[in-house]
């Protein structure tokens, strides 16, 4: 987030806005839309601390919807390089919510508190030759991120590779670097 000046990045932004556009209302097997028509206040701070070539931060969000309703998620994330070919990254959300009572807008809508959980962890090795990954995802119903991105809430998903003799376990795309302009895909898992 770059500041006013432009120069200097600023850890954190509010906004109001004056309604309109669509909401994302998430599910775990698809999400809809709803007209948001209601103006709200959103805030959005993150908190970063860089430790060698990994870092740490901590992100909170606060939405406050004019004639009731609200959103606050906050949590870690990070980025994790023990060396020059691993990478682990994640976040770990948590989310309290008040929906709107506006049920002319969407059923789902009608005042209601939520609360929920949500994580998203990777772990990546890449080498000239070789890459691997493995991610797992978790993401509660009662999840909700109205000032982000999280349109599918109230599953689990993993996603691992098995280096070792390239099977797949899970819905992955293996891929082995032939050389830094070239990749085989061997093969979808489902």
């Amino acid at each position: 987030m770059a500041a006013a000046g432009g120069d200097k990045p600023r850890p954190y932004t509010c906004q109001r806005t004056g309604g309109g556009g669509s909401a994302i209302l998430p599910g775990p097997d698809s999400s809809s839309f709803a007209n948001q028509d209601f103006a709200s206040r959103v805030a959005v701070a993150r908190v970063r601390c860089d430790i060698g070539t990994s870092f740490i931060s901590f992100l909170a969000t606060d939405r406050e919807i004019s004639g009731g309703g609200s959103n606050r998620v906050f949590g870690p994330d990070f980025q994790w390089r023990p060396n020059a070919t691993d990478t682990v990254t994640g976040q770990i959300l948590f989310t309290t919510s008040r929906t709107p009572n506006r049920p002319d807008l969407a059923p789902q809508w009608d005042g209601r508190t939520l609360s929920g959980g949500g994580a998203d962890v990777c772990w990546s090795h890449s080498t000239r030759h070789f890459d691997a990954s493995a991610e797992i995802k978790a993401f509660g119903e009662g999840f909700r991120a109205d000032a982000g991105f999280v349109p599918q809430v109230g599953f689990r998903y993993r996603d691992p590779v098995d280096a070792r003799n390239g099977s797949l376990t899970g819905s992955t795309l293996l891929a082995y670097k032939l050389n830094w302009q070239t990749v085989l895909f061997l093969g979808y898992g489902g």
